[in-house]
């Protein structure tokens, strides 16, 4: 029916015009059923009047006709809304389309599209513009072929074949003529084979990119090159190394950890073998768990076999950024043997320092009390607990001044002062001597300590210059009793040289005291007396004579002898031998004696 035709065709009534609709209203109109007046005419011809029935059909024609004209008048009404609403989404959708393509013609990515349809070839104009070409002249793939360099065009022309005939994508990096670079990318959009797609090729301008990649791969060449350089030294170190993911596990280790360990790196990695042995993997991972956790280096020593050997080791972990940690192991057997040996010498030193009867105390470069013996306790009297607790040396000073120990001060903090003074003053080894109230002396050295601070020595010194005033006092009397002899004196040592001699020796043989103090040899004291041996003038036979008082010097054996001198002196001598190997030699005078005897004029004097 006509109706049914024009809702089923919508579309084409809502385009009709209004005369064209008034043209279809007047045909609904001659579509009212004929038969019904026709066969009123011919019974009104008969003069047959109407039935109800007849009358009922006319009246029900008639409401059809008015319900037809009225459903028309609705659907043309709804239609022309539904046309006036499509035409606005059209526009907005041309809009729209516009819009695109002119971001699309602006955007920096070229576009190379086959309609699958129609097989219209369309070139962008920022493809021209990326390649260099005139804009009017570059329409198809074929248009660009001059654009690329040498051997490009043909890779590009032969993968665009294989998207449009089969939809391969490719990606491809392609050099222009002006030594540019794009990136390339064929992709079938929507479904050609239904003619509803197209086939693309997207070109992107890298050329920027290459230069930042160039460089990225330089960087990531030399990183490459110092990673190696870097395994290459940790391989080569001497000490262990390695390195655990987050969960503890050993992910590297150098070539010292695997020979320490007895395996190889892989192994190692593969089964997890910890460096300490024989304690299982959570107490070996102990220390890397508490670097996690604290954020801090930790580090603790370990003594075990390693390599056949027992060595000490000083185990560092250090924390790393997620969780991670490095490990080192330092061998430092040969230290601690080192520290067990010097702290081995320094308590032997200790001992024997305890033994010593002189007071010693080491004070630090803090002015501490670092090391005192037995002897420096008992001189001070001082409480041993006490100085175990390391006092400073100012602290002593004050107890020992407090128990009236140290000389009396006027100025007590001037004393202690320059007492703390010593400390950046002493550079050698000073002696001095200490006056004690109680009246013993000290002898007190100082001197700089090696390791920094100062060594004293406290000596008491009270009996030993009790004794040289004694020696010395009965030095001045022997020697005033020599000088008071009438005898010459003196005494001879083993090695010739004279060790005591008195004023009548030195007077006898005519020689100067100050020269005799330097303890000369018995030839110089011959040679000085010459003069006194010769008798006649005859010289020649000195150096005989001189031999033979040189041998009597050293002559051990007891003896006298009478010496006459040319000069008329005739003089007793005696020698005696001493317990200490020298030997004492007496001069008497018995000149007077032998003139009152006259001896015989031109007697030889004997001895020497």
């Amino acid at each position: 029916m006509p109706v049914a035709q024009g809702r089923v065709a919508g579309g084409k009534v809502g385009a009709m015009t209004d005369a064209r609709f008034l043209t279809w209203l007047a045909a609904a109109a001659s579509a009212l059923p004929a038969p019904v007046f026709a066969q009123a005419g011919a019974q009104a011809e008969s003069a047959v009047p109407l039935t109800a029935f007849a009358v009922v059909a006319v009246a029900g024609a008639m409401f059809v006709a008015v319900v037809a004209i009225g459903l028309a008048l609705f659907a043309m009404l709804s239609t022309r809304g539904r046309a006036r609403r499509a035409a606005a989404r059209v526009a907005e959708l041309e809009r729209v389309l516009a819009a695109l393509s002119a971001e699309l013609e602006s955007s920096p990515t070229g576009r190379l599209v086959w309609a699958a349809g129609s097989g219209l070839e369309t070139c962008s104009r920022s493809l021209a513009r990326m390649l260099g070409a005139p804009a009017m002249s570059a329409n198809t793939l074929a248009d660009l072929a001059p654009y690329f360099a040498p051997g490009e065009f043909a890779v590009l022309d032969e993968d665009s074949r294989a998207l449009r005939a089969a939809g391969t994508p490719f990606d491809l990096a392609l050099r222009t003529a002006e030594d540019r670079v794009l990136l390339a990318r064929g992709r079938t959009v929507g479904d050609p084979g239904a003619g509803a797609g197209s086939h693309v090729i997207w070109f992107d301008d890298v050329t920027y990119f290459r230069d930042e990649m160039a460089a990225l791969r330089d960087e990531a060449t030399a990183a490459i090159r110092q990673r190696d350089r870097l395994q290459e030294i940790l391989d080569r170190a001497p000490f262990p190394a390695w390195q655990r993911r987050a969960d503890l596990s050993i992910v590297w280790v150098n070539q010292a950890y695997a020979t320490a360990v007895e395996s190889d790196i892989a192994t190692v990695v593969e089964t997890g073998i910890e460096f300490v042995p024989g304690s299982g993997p959570q107490q070996t991972r102990s220390l890397a768990q508490m670097a996690v956790q604290t954020g801090a280096q930790q580090s603790d020593q370990r003594r075990f076999a390693a390599g056949g050997d027992r060595r000490t080791y000083d185990i560092l972990e250090i924390p790393l950024a997620g969780g991670e940690t490095v490990g080192i192991a330092r061998d430092i057997t040969g230290r601690e043997d080192a520290m067990n040996e010097l702290r081995r010498h320094t308590d032997a030193h200790a001992d024997v320092m305890n033994r010593l009867p002189s007071a010693i105390a080491i004070f630090g470069p803090d002015k501490r009390l670092r090391f005192f013996n037995e002897a420096f306790s008992r001189l001070w009297r001082l409480d041993e607990d006490w100085l175990d607790t390391h006092p400073g040396h100012g602290e002593i000073l004050e107890s020992l001044r407090e128990a009236r120990r140290i000389p009396e001060q006027a100025d007590f903090p001037a004393y202690k002062a320059s007492v703390i003074e010593l400390y950046s003053s002493v550079l050698e080894t000073t002696e001095e001597q200490e006056h004690l109230p109680d009246g013993r002396t000290l002898r007190v050295v100082t001197a700089p300590h090696p390791f920094g601070g100062l060594l004293f020595i406290f000596d008491d010194v009270s009996d030993r210059l009790e004794l040289e005033r004694s020696r010395n006092t009965l030095a001045a009397v022997q020697r005033a009793t020599l000088d008071h002899l009438f005898e010459g004196v003196a005494v001879f040592g083993a090695d010739g040289r004279l060790k005591l001699f008195n004023r009548v020796y030195a007077a006898m043989w005519r020689l100067d005291e100050s020269f005799l103090r330097t303890e000369p040899h018995v030839s110089d004291v011959a040679e000085r007396c010459r003069d006194l041996f010769h008798h006649g003038g005859d010289r020649d036979d000195w150096p005989t004579v001189k031999q033979k008082i040189v041998h009597r010097a050293l002559d051990r054996t007891a003896h006298m002898e009478r010496l006459r001198r040319p000069d008329g002196v005739v003089l007793e001598v005696a020698s005696v031998p001493l317990p200490d190997g020298n030997t004492l030699y007496t001069y008497f005078d018995v000149s007077d004696g032998i003139r009152l005897v006259r001896p015989e004029p031109g007697a030889p004097v004997s001895g020497g």
